[in-house]
């Protein structure tokens, strides 16, 4: 992970009395202004007003994620507008309830305006982090990026075998993260006579990151890493997985 500079709001500061830490993280977010901006709209979701209450079942027109603003001029929220979380109906006795919570507009305007502060320079000798976004490696291109493209495949036809070991690498191991991945160009063609090529592309790709990235790599189709893939049936060419 990349620390970021602190995301604040001197208003929120001032009706705290004070400053108050919390820390947010973003495992999937590379770019620094982006995790600064989705920071500071947890900070803001965080210090909505929430609840649930008790609605006439018109009210069930609503769908979690739809927002309305209460119109109750004896109710204290009244004007405020708010965003359905949960529906809870019950059958019994037709009643329906509401878990929602305030929704303030201005703050998505105000999270755009974050950036985020680059992360400082590596010291030369300082090996790359092993995970991570700090460091994201070079793209690869290809004059068809479509061979490029990775797809979910599912097992769903007759003829596919499937195995299953509670050894594989691809379990999340004691560090919280897997080890290895499956990846196949998409349309995928397991038997078409490009189908090599295609796999080959995403092998060359994934060994630039890894060198990058300074982390060790075993391809499913050069199993013993001696740099001739499938020379001994070594087939499972959309394997990949972290080695030493």
């Amino acid at each position: 992970m990349t620390a970021l500079a602190p995301v604040t709001n001197p208003a929120w500061v001032a009706a705290d009395g004070g400053r108050r830490v919390r820390s947010y993280d973003f495992p999937f977010v590379t770019a620094n202004d982006q995790g600064a901006q989705l920071t500071y709209l947890a900070l803001a979701n965080d210090r909505e007003g929430e609840g649930t209450v008790q609605f006439k079942l018109y009210m069930l027109a609503l769908e979690p994620g739809q927002c309305f603003v209460w119109a109750e001029p004896a109710f204290l929220l009244d004007g405020v507008k708010a965003r359905v979380w949960r529906r809870e109906y019950s059958p019994a006795d037709f009643s329906l309830k509401l878990k929602y919570r305030q929704e303030t507009d201005a703050k998505y305007t105000e999270a755009f305006t974050q950036t985020g502060t680059a992360p400082p320079p590596t010291a030369p000798g300082t090996p790359p982090p092993r995970y991570g976004s700090a460091r994201v490696p070079t793209r690869l291109t290809t004059p068809d990026e479509s061979d490029l493209l990775p797809s979910v495949t599912s097992a769903s036809e007759t003829s596919i075998k499937v195995t299953w070991t509670l050894k594989s690498n691809h379990f999340v191991k004691s560090d919280g993260f897997g080890h290895a991945v499956d990846l196949a160009p998409y349309p995928v063609d397991w038997e078409g006579p490009t189908r090599f090529p295609k796999f080959d592309a995403i092998a060359k790709a994934m060994f630039q990151a890894a060198n990058e990235l300074g982390i060790g790599l075993r391809w499913g189709a050069d199993w013993d890493r001696d740099g001739k893939p499938r020379e001994r049936g070594e087939t499972d060419s959309p394997h990949f997985e972290l080695v030493g």
